[in-house]
């Protein structure tokens, strides 16, 4: 079994960071993690096997793929990867920012005898790999702690290959239970729940977005394609009708307000020529710097 942890805790801002390594760093936090997943799948009445392969279907993952799970905590997603991809030959990599669950991760990797896997104690904030690394990028549970959620999905799709698929997922009660008993007796249980989703944190290269909430909607589950190319539209498009132009002039084109009375004015003499407003508006600004040419 090829396995590697490399430790770059030395580019981690620990006073960003605070908060996810007092959860989750030590023995003690790692027995209190396991025991809230097997609270969780067992309370939402879930199997924890099949969630997981679930979750991890949402992304296209290719064969001989390179995949990175951020994150990863005991190693629970590797041992999915592991099992339902078993003939596809994956690079897979994994990080975390606290050493000891990337020793448990390490313990998981080494019982169920994986094979090609690079471990790292790394910021999520700041992975420490190139842009446009790996075929897909997963996380579930643990971006409600990040310092900033917003670099976190960035770096993400920063190391996703173009046309690559990202997914990450976290505690969030769905935005239509909001104002119910269910949701504030889940909230007084874990204050995580009434963190709202991140949906408008999504960079603008995140194209066929699909946003899910599941486990009873008390968790979302976000996954897109990464596309460095869009949006791909025509902007020089014209418009048909009255006011014409195309996105392009309306946008970089826009001129000083006129008054009631020009604006009238322009109407109709556009109307009269048989033009959009556009079109005449176009035709006027360029003649009065060559007048002669009327």
């Amino acid at each position: 079994m090829e396995q590697e942890i490399i430790d770059f805790g030395g580019n981690i801002d620990r006073n960003s960071t605070q908060k996810n390594l007092l959860f989750y760093n030590g023995q003690e936090q790692n027995e209190k993690y396991r025991n809230f997943l097997l609270w969780l799948f067992s309370t939402f009445n879930t199997d924890e096997e099949s969630f997981r392969k679930m979750l991890l279907s949402r992304l296209a993952i290719p064969q001989g793929g390179k995949v990175l799970v951020t994150g990863c905590g005991n190693g629970d997603d590797l041992a999915a990867l592991a099992k339902h991809y078993p003939s596809r030959s994956l690079d897979i990599h994994a990080q975390d920012i606290s050493p000891e669950m990337v020793w448990e991760t390490a313990k998981t990797v080494t019982q169920i005898g994986m094979q090609q896997v690079t471990l790292s104690v790394s910021d999520a904030t700041n992975l420490p790999y190139q842009d446009g690394t790996f075929d897909a990028v997963f996380h579930f549970g643990g971006i409600n702690f990040m310092p900033d959620v917003r670099v976190a999905i960035s770096e993400m799709a920063r190391v996703c290959k173009n046309a690559g698929g990202v997914g990450f997922g976290d505690e969030s009660i769905a935005p239509w239970l909001r104002d119910s008993e269910y949701y504030r007796m889940l909230v007084e249980n874990n204050s995580l729940w009434s963190t709202t989703s991140p949906l408008h944190l999504l960079p603008p290269c995140a194209t066929k977005v699909n946003a899910t909430w599941i486990l009873e909607n008390c968790f979302y589950f976000i996954d897109f394609v990464k596309d460095l190319q869009f949006p791909s539209i025509n902007i020089d498009i014209p418009h048909i009708g009255v006011r014409g132009g195309s996105i392009r002039t309306r946008y970089y084109g826009k001129l000083e307000g006129v008054t009631e009375e020009a604006r009238k004015i322009a109407k109709e003499e556009a109307q009269r020529q048989g033009i959009s407003i556009h079109t005449w508006l176009d035709a006027i600004i360029k003649q009065s710097r060559h007048p002669d040419q009327s």
